[in-house]
């Protein structure tokens, strides 16, 4: 309404110059998303083209058509001569997983079926084949192109689709810093090495955005803690690790790793790669049964911590932006507060 302060500005009362303390502002819940793949799939067309596709039976010829936050497979006519299949109206579509991979292999993983496959002789016998897999869900896809430069037009739909799998993923994140100094004013943070946001995989395709703090260890224990906020003022869980805890190292290619069973996705590679390397270390430590740190080790660490994070931060900012601005309205409307 007309003369209502900004939430947290200090307002002044008429006439009087004096200052108003700010209104409290209630707390912000957890943050979460359904990126199940059902969810319909809209934002920006980024590419269309033909491709071979497994559908659990055989190897189909299909458009193909990558949008922000998903993909079509359309059975029909084919724009580029690849051939045309039964049910010209058919078609589906697969909204993205931050929790996925796209990679190209060789060989064949279906038994014969793409060699198999009766295509048009004019795209001749070459295939290449691509997998799009989204580990957390226990799916995926495979695709094939054909050709003479079947191997370069298999090349060009991995970067594609790779790249708007990563505009995805940064775009479910809000914008933040990777700390590795704690917070003078909340004693939990005391034994942080590292923190920032990451996307947890929750099962049945919801994604929650907790603020993850590692913790040096303390004995045979280490600690990764979940806070609603990089304020660190509500406390939601916590993980302890040790020497036997599973941290899984996920294919390069993509921001995930696993801890405890549990799936985790980084904003970019490199900081997966910085949360990797920083869980080894003191898993490392606890498996060697090391003391716990001092001060002045902890203060070591914690500089050489915020060096690398200050690397992977110049990278993140240098690199080419995102296609963000359909995400984010995308975002607003699949995202809802959970607390």
């Amino acid at each position: 309404r007309p003369g209502t302060p900004l939430p947290g500005k200090a307002a002044r009362r008429p006439g009087l110059g004096a200052e108003v303390a700010p209104e409290v502002q209630p707390p912000r819940a957890l943050l979460h998303f359904d990126a199940s793949v059902g969810k319909p799939v809209e934002g920006s067309l980024l590419r269309s083209g033909t491709l071979a596709m497994f559908d659990g039976e055989e190897m189909q010829p299909l458009t193909v058509l990558i949008f922000t936050n998903g993909f079509f497979v359309v059975a029909g006519p084919s724009p580029d001569g690849l051939g045309q299949a039964s049910a010209p109206s058919l078609h589906q579509s697969f909204a993205w997983s931050p929790f996925a991979e796209v990679r190209s292999f060789e060989g064949d993983p279906l038994n014969g079926y793409l060699e198999g496959m009766d295509m048009p002789a004019t795209h001749g016998d070459r295939f290449c084949k691509f997998a799009l897999n989204l580990f957390a869900q226990n799916s995926g896809f495979v695709f094939a192109s054909c050709g003479s430069d079947a191997s370069g037009e298999r090349d060009s739909w991995v970067a594609s689709l790779a790249d708007a799998l990563q505009s995805f993923t940064k775009a479910l994140f809000p914008r933040f810093t990777l700390s590795a100094q704690p917070l003078p004013a909340v004693p939990s943070t005391a034994r942080r090495l590292l923190a920032g946001y990451l996307l947890r995989d929750e099962g049945r395709g919801m994604v929650s955005v907790p603020y993850c703090e590692l913790h040096a260890h303390d004995g045979d224990i280490a600690t990764l803690v979940f806070y609603e906020r990089e304020s660190c003022q509500r406390l939601l869980g916590r993980v302890y690790l040790t020497a036997a805890t599973l941290i899984s190292h996920l294919p390069d290619k993509t921001n995930c790793f696993q801890v405890d069973g549990a799936y985790y996705c980084a904003r970019t590679q490199p900081e997966k790669e910085l949360w990797h390397r920083a869980l080894n270390n003191i898993q490392v430590k606890l498996l060697n049964c090391a003391p716990m740190p001092t001060r002045s080790q902890l203060k070591h660490w914690r500089r050489s911590v915020a060096e690398c994070a200050a690397k992977v931060e110049e990278s993140r900012v240098s690199s080419s932006p995102p296609r963000v601005s359909d995400i984010k309205a995308i975002r607003s409307r699949n995202g809802t507060l959970v607390g």
